[in-house]
């Protein structure tokens, strides 16, 4: 935890430190103000184990929810707080799973979709009606599913790597996707010079607002 006013830096906690080819790569806050952080495997060369999901609750108390994990990515809640998603995105799959909102425990882990080779489930969003969107690295593509895992629609992006996306505008209408350069050659980037920019679409949906970190006790 970083103080502005003091320019002093406390570790809350530090998970992966014991997994030196692991790094950690998106973050996100659940809808009772928890922060969750999920890691990766950068250099499977050296990893000593997969990498993990962790949970930092109210009282500082850093926890593992899941692990086994080679790239966490796509982590959202359904609007009532019951369903937990989360993507490992090598796997090209992304996961369901049982959610005690008071607890901040998830459990019953299943499949909610797989993707096409090629399509690799990255960040994530649900909607007001509880429908997932997910972008997919490599894929030029933001895909709309059902609560049951079924496509309901894709939206084409002009960049081959869409990284996430969130809802907002004064009626939580527009859509924000990021996008990244990454190892993309001059050739690739004269074909897409959108790659790296925030791109933003009206859409028919409604997002849901983003929830803030509690006060830490």
């Amino acid at each position: 935890m970083y103080d502005l006013k003091s320019e002093q830096l406390e570790w809350l906690a530090r998970p992966e430190l014991d997994s030196p080819g692991n790094r950690f790569n998106d973050g996100r806050v659940d809808r009772q103000g928890r922060f969750w952080a999920g890691a990766m495997v950068e250099d499977k060369a050296i990893r000593t184990r997969a990498a993990g999901l962790y949970r930092l609750d109210n009282n500082r108390q850093c926890r593992g929810v899941v692990d086994g994990i080679s790239i966490s990515n796509g982590l959202c809640w359904s609007p009532d707080s019951r369903v937990m998603y989360h993507a490992d995105s090598p796997r090209r799959q992304m996961y369901a799973y049982d959610f005690d909102a008071s607890s901040g425990t998830a459990s019953n882990k299943r499949v909610f979709t797989s993707t096409e080779d090629g399509f690799y489930p990255d960040g994530a969003t649900v909607d007001s009606e509880g429908y997932l969107f997910s972008a997919q690295w490599g894929g030029s593509r933001i895909v709309r599913y059902t609560p049951s895992g079924d496509i309901d629609g894709v939206l084409n992006v002009p960049v081959s790597q869409p990284s996430c996306m969130a809802f907002g505008g004064e009626n939580l209408d527009l859509l924000f996707v990021t996008t990244a350069r990454e190892n993309l050659d001059d050739e690739s980037l004269s074909e897409q010079p959108m790659a790296g920019n925030v791109l933003i679409y009206q859409t028919p949906f409604k997002g849901t607002s983003d929830p803030v970190v509690k006060a830490l006790n």
